[in-house]
């Protein structure tokens, strides 16, 4: 008799306690400059000025288009803002509903090809990688690329098992749907991804006669319809826009360390280093393949490991992505997230074909190993995300706070803004007003910073602090982490509200001139 590793409605409040954890700290964990910070205030400038076929943002001052990632990812995060409001959840929400989608798709796709206790299993070790539960409430592209490289991948694996035709056609036309909207979401490097497992299955296994079932007309014709749309458009507007993101974005950017970047900056690892991502990643997985014989889990021939389409694809996808990735010095952790739900799946089946299931040490072991990870991922977020906020030079949600505040409330200061000393942070301008802050000033120096600031609050930290000749003579008013606020220079801001003859002459005046400085102060003009 199979031991059960949990019931079902012990499975529901797992994975119910997952997704609201995580909902929940998406609304209170700050958003992380550089990258998560920019992809949010692209996504809330979309969703304000309801432009959504450009994303835009302000980058050393000027207005311009983010031609680095393509829309999907930030027309997702701006629609839900539309739902939302514009806050740090509805930013994230997409995120976390990839992740939702890829714990479904393991879910229904095991149990369809193997039973109920491995596809829970499947679905409950996934959750216990604290990288997937980190970014599953992250501004990024990364979690909603995985989302459609597991579906595409998963397609090909109901491609392969069934036997009918009309399923296989229909399984292929997702297949192509898949790829198309991952090409929206990051590039060509989503056809890569779910690709490489699948060429490596059909050559190792001789498959090729399969092939004569994919849906190639319709499927081409469907990723055609989904994705030429934006880049013809975006070539249109922008002449020569589709050579540089394919050609300079796609692969000079990880090919040749002399490519020039003219969006953000490139991180340079090393080759090979993709292979500690992915211990990183799964390492909390990667510690249960101790919890049983090698040599029994070789000796299994009903479902052979390169043969069976679900544990054989699940394990290329592991090493096919590693090895690619290993090949260029400019990968990121995140690249390896689409191995995480594929090795939860390949351990999981793994474990039924072998007879773990028969095992009440085993499956008792399984389980507290699973509830342990699901109440340590919350605690190990907020535990960093507080001393993160007192260490780090990032710009938190409560510095905003009280800076915001004392803008709104200080009569003594009615026009002043705050000045950033040094750039101005992405996430200011995703928690501020667009009113309320000075734009990033290029090539000051640390003493013009003081000067520069004399009419507006100043928000500096202590390494900038650091830099200069002599303490800043002002008065502090907020101190949170490694961040100060500091207020004008009383003597420069009193006369502004000193007279009181003409009190309502100058408001007067100002609303004819706020359209015409309106792209200068952070919101994105529509073409």
């Amino acid at each position: 008799m199979t031991n059960s590793l949990c019931s079902k409605k012990t499975f529901a409040i797992l994975l119910a306690f997952f997704i609201v954890s995580r909902a929940v700290a998406s609304c209170f964990v700050s958003l992380v400059d550089t990258s998560e910070a920019r992809y949010a205030t692209i996504a809330k400038n979309m969703a304000h000025t309801n432009h959504f076929w450009e994303p835009r943002f302000y980058f050393e001052g000027v207005s311009q288009v983010f031609t680095v990632k393509p829309p999907l990812t930030f027309q997702l995060s701006a629609l839900s803002c539309k739902v939302f409001g514009e806050n740090p959840f509805a930013v994230r929400f997409p995120a976390l509903l990839s992740a939702v989608a890829i714990l479904g798709m393991i879910y229904l796709n095991v149990r369809r090809l193997r039973n109920e206790q491995t596809a829970m299993a499947a679905t409950l070790l996934c959750t216990c990688s604290c990288m997937f539960f980190f970014y599953a409430g992250m501004t990024m592209t990364d979690l909603i690329l995985t989302a459609a490289v597991i579906g595409g991948i998963f397609s090909y694996i109901r491609f392969e098992a069934t036997e009918n035709v009309r399923e296989k056609k229909l399984f292929s036309l997702l297949y192509f749907a898949t790829l198309a909207f991952g090409t929206l979401v990051k590039g060509p490097v989503a056809l890569v991804m779910a690709g490489l497992p699948v060429f490596f299955h059909v050559l190792i296994n001789n498959r090729w006669k399969e092939l004569r079932y994919h849906a190639w007309f319709l499927g081409s014709l469907c990723f055609l319809l989904i994705t030429v749309p934006y880049y013809a458009y975006m070539d249109f507007r922008y002449p020569g826009f589709v050579h540089y993101f394919i050609v300079e974005e796609t692969f000079q950017r990880y090919l040749a360390k002399e490519v020039d970047i003219k969006l953000g900056d490139t991180r340079d690892s090393f080759r090979g280093a993709a292979f500690l991502f992915f211990i990183a990643l799964n390492l909390p997985v990667l510690v249960l393949t101790q919890f049983h014989s090698w040599r029994k889990f070789a000796q299994v021939h009903h479902h052979s490991l390169w043969k069976d389409p679900l544990s054989g694809i699940a394990a290329l996808t592991c090493l096919t992505v590693t090895l690619f990735w290993c090949l260029t010095e400019r990968a990121l952790i995140t690249y390896l997230l689409p191995t995480v739900p594929m090795l939860a799946v390949f351990l999981a089946t793994r474990f039924n074909d072998c007879g773990f299931w028969e095992s009440p040490r085993f499956t008792r072991g399984l389980r507290w190993f699973i509830v342990t990870f699901l109440l340590l991922h919350p605690l190990l977020l907020t535990v960093s995300a507080v001393v993160g906020s007192q260490v780090s030079t990032e710009v938190v949600q409560p510095f905003y706070q009280r800076a915001l505040a004392h803008l709104q409330t200080d009569a003594r200061y009615p026009k002043a803004k705050l000045y950033f000393a040094g750039t101005l942070p992405f996430s200011g301008e995703f928690y501020l007003p667009p009113e309320s802050f000075v734009l990033h000033e290029p090539d000051k120096t640390p003493e013009s910073w003081l000067e520069s600031s004399r009419h507006d609050f100043l928000a500096i930290n202590q390494h900038q602090m650091d830099e200069l000749d002599h303490p800043i003579e002002r008065e502090l008013l907020v101190h949170y982490g490694l961040w100060y606020l500091f207020a004008p220079v009383e003597s420069e801001a009193k006369p502004e509200t000193e007279p009181d003859a003409e009190p309502k002459a100058e408001p007067e005046a100002k609303p004819e001139t706020t359209p015409e400085t309106k792209p200068a102060d952070g919101t994105i003009p529509t073409p």
